[in-house]
């Protein structure tokens, strides 16, 4: 017992020199906001009058530290507005942040559309890429063969330009030679074979008569050219017995021309092989549609008729051409 009144004596003595108080406010935080602070009541088991002056001396601390507080209090409101502030300002800050992050994004893919539809960045296929060369010799081939195509056109065109050119001459020609012709009924020496092939052109749809003498007027000018054109072919050195020797001709430096030279040695004399060859130039073999034409001078030396020529094709189809011929023979100095 007298352990335990000891004790009692000295927690008297504690509670008396440490006066507790309890706080009226909160520490501040509005983590309690709502609920009610936690009192303290400090008893004292002495007497009821010693607690009582304790009781007022309390009070009376209390209400200084509550006056105490109140700087204490503004300043924790400014400093929540503050974080408040601060935090209203972060959250806008982070929405514009994630803002300009979509924008970012969204921008990157509008251009890799863009670009995808441009074809700037597209990956070239492995094929395609292996293939290159190919299209590249498939261009160079087509255009080699186009450059050959507008050669070749080039040329038919020149050859049609030249081809309507010579019409267009051989028509002055032969108004010309009409106009001579009609004028003074005769064609001079110098025009008379570039015209005679005019005229035998001029002719071919008229009539026989027509035809023939034109014919004519042609092989009296080519016999008065034998000797020139003999001698050109040097037919003295041609060993007898040469069939179709080639005498490559090139007299004026502008037409080239061939002329085939036959030589035969007949066991015959003069007389009978002249004869023979005469008989011969009236082609008695072609008979199909054959018309002699008996209207010509110096009968007995011309002759001159029309016959027809008929072929078979491959395809089993006919053909025909219709060949005129005029032959005359010319005796002179032993010589036919």
């Amino acid at each position: 017992m007298s352990t335990d009144l000891e004790f009692l004596q000295q927690v008297t003595a504690f509670l008396e020199e440490e006066a507790l108080f309890t706080p009226r406010k909160s520490f501040g935080s509005n983590q309690y906001a709502g609920e009610s602070s936690p009192t303290w009541l400090a008893v004292s088991p002495v007497n009821s009058d010693a607690s009582l002056l304790r009781g007022h001396e309390v009070e009376g601390h209390l209400s200084k530290t509550s006056d105490g507080d109140k700087p204490r209090a503004k300043k924790i409101k400014v400093c929540h507005e503050t974080d408040r502030r601060h935090k209203y300002r972060q959250r806008l800050k982070d929405e514009r942040d994630q803002l300009n992050h979509t924008v970012n994004v969204l921008s990157k893919q509008l251009q890799e559309l863009i670009e995808a539809k441009q074809g700037t960045k597209t990956t070239a296929r492995t094929d395609l890429v292996l293939s290159k060369s190919f299209w590249r010799k498939v261009a160079t081939q087509q255009r080699e063969q186009r450059y050959l195509v507008e050669a070749e056109h080039k040329r038919l065109s020149d050859i049609v330009n030249s081809q309507d050119a010579y019409i267009e001459k051989m028509m002055i020609a032969l108004r010309k030679g009409f106009l001579n012709i009609s004028l003074t009924g005769e064609i001079k020496a110098a025009d008379m074979h570039d015209q005679i092939d005019d005229l035998k052109w001029l002719h071919l749809k008229s009539s026989d008569a027509m035809l023939y003498e034109v014919y004519l007027r042609e092989v009296n000018e080519s016999y008065a050219r034998v000797d020139s054109v003999l001698n050109e072919c040097d037919v003295d050195s041609v060993p007898v017995g040469t069939v179709s020797y080639i005498h490559r001709h090139n007299p004026d430096g502008d037409v080239d021309y061939v002329q085939y030279v036959n030589k035969f040695m007949y066991p015959f004399d003069f007389e009978r092989t002249s004869n023979g060859m005469w008989e011969v130039s009236k082609l008695p073999h072609r008979q199909i549609d054959r018309e002699v034409y008996e209207d010509l001078s110096d009968a007995g030396n011309t002759v001159a008729f029309k016959f027809r020529v008929k072929k078979t094709l491959a395809d089993g189809s006919t053909v025909s051409v219709l060949k005129r011929v005029l032959s005359r023979r010319f005796r002179d100095n032993n010589q036919v």
